[in-house]
Parts: structure tokens; C-alpha cells; sequence
């Protein structure tokens, strides 16, 4: 059964947990984690121990993905009573050759970090999130990394679906080549119902969004018919109530891509 992840800046995710909503699957920015250390560590560590938690690294909100190892590693401690914490390998959003670069440098540091290990002292299971202009660069792009033990968790970018029209047929393909991982939809794209559908795959763990919250504040209920919802703008900043709206949004993801048949 796939899972969702509410992505929201702190006070939300608070209230959340207030209303019984915040669930055990999560994505957090790492950025914001190290802003908010004190406050996710509250959190996170007391009442979801059973949790995973993604640690992204902030390629959509910085441009460019902060993965210095120091602080990645700093990020995924914040959550140190946590089932599983998967920090995510740097990418270049549709970029094979700077992805590819930053991935391998990435890689070398953190096989020699001297604090890669979770409480339980076992290394971090790192999620790779291939990236490309189009279908043979994305695969390329994956092949590179094949037989990388240090590589549990493969992100399918939501980038993908304007470029190859749907996440399936990718999904499927990086499947073949890394059967072992888990896999995570990263993100809702301009395409909910392929986004849906495709987080309702076979292996696939899950995915996070901030629009089902977001959408809220424009008083519009979370719909498979829309083509495209409004842009994020500074929502992540302005945003102070988790608002009811909010709350059944939540709830109408989760029933889409969490039912299965005869469940």
C-alpha cells in the first residue's frame, strides 16, 4: 500500500499532528530542517518512531541541490528516533551529465563521512533521482549507477511527465534496473490522475506534495479533472492554519492511492 507524504513548513505539520493527520510517511526539506532543528527534532522523535522520513535535498525550492554531506548528515540526525531516514542524492533537474557528476562526488564523500550511520549503526539508505532530457538520457543516466550498494531508494522526478507524458512507463523501466530499491514519486506534476496512478504501482513506496494543502488557501478541493493548479508562490512563508479544507484534501489523496481493490 503506497503512502502519502504532506510536505508544509513546520507550524502545518504541527498542526497536523494536532488533528490526527500527519501519518508515518513523510518527505522534509533539508534546508528546512537545519532552519528548524529543534522543532522537527519535537516533532518527529517522540510520537513517530515508526516513520520514514525522506530528507530531500531542495533541488525545487533552491535551484540547485544543497548537498553538502556535512549538512545532509547533520539534517537526517534531527530525526534520530525515526524507523528510517533516506537522504536524498544530489540532482540537476533535467541534466544526465551535472547529475551524474554530483551524484559520484556525492557518493565518495559519503562513503568515508566518519558519521554516516543512523543510531542503530547502519548507513543511511541514500535515494538516487536519475535525471535527463528524455527517456534514453534518464535511463542512461540510471545505468550509471547500477550495483550501487549504498543506493536503497530510487526517486522518480515528477519533471519526467512533461518530457515522456506519463511516470509509468520510467517507473517501470527504473524498476528493472534497480530491483532491490524501494521507489518514491517525488512530487504531484501538472498531471495528478498519471501522478495517482502511478504511485498506486507495485513496489512503488509512495509520494509527497504540498498542493493538496496548498490548493486550500484558494479554496479549491483537491480534483483528478484540473488541469493545473495554481503556482506555489510564497504560500510556504504566508501559510499560518492548517484550515479544514486542508485536512480533506489530505484525506482524499490518501483514499485515492491507498485503496486497493477488495481492501
Amino acid at each position: 500500500m503506497a503512502l502519502f507524504a504532506p510536505v508544509a513548513p513546520l507550524k502545518i505539520l504541527r498542526q497536523l499532528d494536532d488533528a490526527n493527520q500527519l501519518g508515518n510517511y513523510h518527505l522534509v526539506l533539508a534546508h528546512d530542517v537545519l532552519e528548524h532543528s529543534a522543532g522537527f527534532a519535537r516533532l518527529f522523535n517522540v510520537k513517530y518512531q515508526f516513520a520514514t522520513v525522506i530528507v530531500d535535498n531542495s533541488v525545487i525550492e533552491l535551484g540547485m541541490p544543497e548537498f553538502n554531506v556535512d549538512s545532509m548528515i547533520k539534517a537526517c540526525k534531527v530525526f534520530n528516533q525515526c524507523r528510517e531516514v533516506v537522504p536524498v542524492l544530489p540532482d540537476v533537474l533535467l541534466n544526465y551529465d551535472k547529475t551524474c557528476k554530483a551524484v559520484e562526488v556525492a557518493l565518495r564523500q559519503w562513503a568515508v563521512h566518519e558519521d554516516n550511520r543512523d543510531r542503530w549503526g547502519n548507513t543511511y539508505p541514500l535515494m538516487f533521482v536519475p535525471q535527463g532530457i528524455n527517456w534514453k538520457e534518464i535511463v542512461k543516466c540510471a545505468e550509471q549507477f547500477q550495483g550501487e550498494k549504498a543506493i536503497k531508494w530510487i526517486g522518480i522526478a515528477r519533471n519526467f511527465t512533461p518530457i515522456l507524458k506519463s511516470r509509468w512507463e520510467i517507473t517501470q523501466t527504473l524498476q528493472a534496473l534497480f530491483p532491490d530499491c524501494k521507489f518514491h514519486q517525488l512530487g504531484f506534476s501538472d498531471d495528478i490522475a498519471d501522478d495517482i496512478l502511478c504511485t498506486r504501482m507495485d513496489h512503488v513506496t509512495g509520494i509527497d506534495s504540498a498542493v493538496p494543502l496548498r490548493i486550500a488557501d484558494y479554496g479549491m478541493k483537491l480534483s483528478l479533472t484540473v488541469d493545473m493548479y495554481p503556482k506555489r508562490g510564497n504560500w510556504w512563508h504566508e501559510v499560518d492554519v492548517a484550515t479544514p479544507l486542508m485536512l480533506d484534501n489530505l484525506k482524499l489523496v490518501r483514499k485515492w492511492i491507498e485503496h486497493k481493490p477488495g481492501k
